[in-house]
This record gives structure tokens, sequence and C-alpha cells, in this order.
């Protein structure tokens, strides 16, 4: 699950930047992706292409990664992130 949650914020930041989208900010209950996010590098042993390139885009963009705020959803205050569609 962390992988799909991952490629989908790289998904968002790249929507973001195309379309100079504000505000800037986008929310994940997923630390594991806002980590790897962060070191725009993932943890994951899976040989997956899609996180191959995501990878490369978030380093070849990093400037304008850096000024995207990825902020974590409390679930726990604010309930099940509208994004997870009911399946958590």
């Amino acid at each position: 699950m962390n992988i799909g949650e991952f490629l989908g914020v790289v998904a968002a930041v790249k929507y973001i930047i195309e379309n100079n989208y504000h505000p800037r900010v986008i929310y994940t209950d997923s630390f594991t992706a806002i980590t790897w996010l962060n070191n725009k590098k993932t943890a994951s042993g899976k040989k997956n292409t899609e996180l191959g390139k995501a990878e490369v885009f978030l380093k070849v963009f990093s400037t304008e990664v850096d000024k995207i705020k990825i902020l974590h959803w409390k679930n726990d205050l604010w309930g099940e992130n509208p994004a997870d569609f009911g399946c958590k």
C-alpha cells in the first residue's frame, strides 16, 4: 500500500507543478509516502519501473517539489482521508 500511496502523492506533485496549482499543499495519511517524498527516494526493495521514474522526477524537479507542502492527514481527528475511498 505504501507504494501506491507514494505514487499517488508523486502524481499530485506533478499535477501541481504542471498546472501551477495553488494552494501547493498535499495531504496523505502515509508517513512512509511523506518520508520517501522528502528523501526523493524510496526504501522499497521491489523492482518497479514507476518507482524509478518517480524518484528521477523528484530529483530533477527538486526545486519545485520542495515548494510543495506535504502534510500528514490526521485520521484520528479528521476521519478517514476522502482519497482512500473507504478502502481502509
